[in-house]
């Protein structure tokens, strides 16, 4: 049997449709038809005249509301075919969303799985990293709740003017953009809604900032989710299609560290990056390690990148661990990384973890510390 059409039954299978081989009765028929489906995403990217174009997504739409044409199926060709056309995308999920609301759940769901499955797949940087795969695998292939539906906020933090403020170049329409800042005066932007701070750390930059991205149930209460993004990065890709993909139904959707594992590996990096640090702060942060192990804790979680963390503002249990966290960059080092892992797991909080390098995806691009 045809590789695609054994790929598109097992799917079908998976999700409970068998509408492939309506109105076919062979293998050659089913490839027949979906060959108009290609025909059709063609004739839609390539701007054929629209008479042609209307004829075959009319066929197209046919086939779908008479069941010969499965959620699967479509989402599966158009992974194959153009995954990265959004229009098209859209598109089919409002003939899918014509027949049924659960057919546009199922076409959503198998096309984000299948681009899921493809990150997965070429994450050759974490090759090695056995525990990580590990994590990938437990989580992945499980139907998620959408923690992360209604309204949304993208926030990001600057203090002291340690970093340049960068315009989203991907901005979605659905989102609202905010700017903390200590000096709100010193920025302009027509994309960020500028906020002042209210909560300041005396003589203490680095902890402010830390509060502001640790608390957006308190900068953004009436939002159902943030996205937090450090002022490192520029946006530029749809953030929500991140989510889609790799949100597995935690509260809280991380980054895993591209390069460390342990929080001795990332003791040493700080170490190595700062060599100016204050003899004093080294100890301190040997000292922290040592009593997050006395306490049991262990690097069974991946080491999280904190530069993008998205949240949800209704999760009471995430929102206790980001108050752990905070007393703990209060009460030891302000190097938050360290404390993160840690914080989830004193509060026994699992969080999701995508299948990218923070440093090497297209929803993000790094600039560095104030451009330098």
């Amino acid at each position: 049997m045809n590789s695609i059409v054994s790929d598109i039954l097992d799917l079908e299978n998976e999700y409970g449709h068998s509408e492939l081989f309506n109105g076919a009765n062979d293998e050659n028929a089913v490839l027949d038809k979906l060959g108009l489906l290609i025909s059709v995403m063609r004739y839609i990217e390539s701007g054929t005249e629209k008479t042609v174009r209307d004829k075959a997504l009319s066929s197209i739409t046919n086939l779908i509301n008479a069941h010969a044409l499965s959620p699967e199926s479509v989402a599966f060709i158009l992974y194959l075919e153009s995954p990265e056309n959004d229009f098209k995308f859209e598109e089919f999920c409002r003939l899918y969303e014509a027949r049924s609301k659960e057919d546009s759940a199922v076409f959503r769901a198998v096309y984000y799985k299948l681009k899921y499955e493809e990150a997965y797949s070429n994450l050759h940087m974490f090759d090695k990293y056995e525990r990580i795969n590990e994590k990938y695998i437990a989580r992945y292939g499980h139907e998620a709740p959408d923690v992360f539906s209604g309204r949304g906020a993208v926030y990001t933090v600057i203090v002291g003017g340690y970093d340049e403020l960068h315009d989203p170049l991907y901005v979605d329409p659905e989102l609202d953009y905010y700017f903390f800042t200590d000096e709100p005066e010193k920025y302009s932007s027509s994309i960020w809604k500028i906020k002042k701070l209210e909560f300041v750390v005396e003589n203490d930059n680095t902890r402010t900032q830390r509060y502001a991205k640790m608390h957006p149930f308190v900068l953004l209460p009436d939002y159902d989710f943030t996205i937090y993004v450090d002022g490192k990065f520029t946006i530029t890709g749809d953030l929500r299609e991140y989510i889609n993909i790799f949100s597995r139904g935690s509260g809280m959707l991380c980054f895993p560290h591209p390069e460390r594992q342990t929080l001795e590996e990332e003791v040493a990096a700080i170490k190595e990056f700062r060599y100016g640090l204050d003899p004093m702060v080294r100890n301190e942060l040997d000292e922290q390690v040592d009593a997050y192990r006395a306490e049991g804790y262990a690097d069974d979680e991946p080491l999280v990148d904190s530069g993008c963390i998205v949240r949800s503002n209704h999760d009471k249990a995430l929102n206790e661990v980001m108050e752990t966290w905070w007393n703990e960059v209060l009460s030891r080092t302000a190097r938050d990384q360290i404390s993160l892992g840690y914080s989830c797991w004193n509060r026994r909080y699992k969080y999701d973890i995508s299948a990218l390098s923070i440093y090497d995806n297209k929803y993000l691009d790094y600039c560095d510390h104030n451009d330098r």
